[in-house]
């Protein structure tokens, strides 16, 4: 496993905070895929996880983009939901072909209940990290 001495310089500053325009380009691509989406959603949040969002990034990793979302009073069950969800996600990453500063992008819809594990949890909505990264010492 690749364990980097810091965040991916790409996407972030020395001090783990987003590099300017990180954020807005984030917000563009997940309201371009609201917008071919065919059901409403209720966002709550925009998360970053994976290993761009901790130190195990590698020159293949790409960018997680998660859409947190709401189903409570929402017209579909939540299990009709996740597989439109899960449909939206797949052609969407297979029909754009999209980057930020070279890094691909995968986007995908994760329900407000769902326990996502990565090491690091960036909240792109709220400015702040919701689970600091911590570097792991590989023996």
């Amino acid at each position: 496993m690749v364990i980097n001495e810091t965040l991916n310089p790409v996407l972030w500053n020395e001090d783990n905070t987003l590099k300017p325009g990180i954020a807005e380009s984030i917000n563009r691509i997940v309201q371009r895929f609201v917008t071919d989406l065919e059901v409403p959603i209720n966002i709550v949040d925009i998360r970053l996880v994976g290993s761009n969002a901790a130190y195990n990034y590698t020159e293949h990793s790409d960018v997680d983009i998660h859409i947190v979302v709401s189903t409570i009073g929402m017209l579909y069950s939540k299990e009709a939901l996740k597989i439109i969800y899960n449909n939206a996600r797949n052609k969407f990453n297979r029909e754009y072909n999209i980057a930020i500063k070279g890094l691909p992008i995968e986007v995908s819809i994760e329900d407000l209940d769902s326990n996502v594990c990565s090491n690091g949890v960036y909240s792109v909505t709220q400015a702040r990290w919701i689970k600091v990264p911590q570097r792991l010492i590989v023996k």
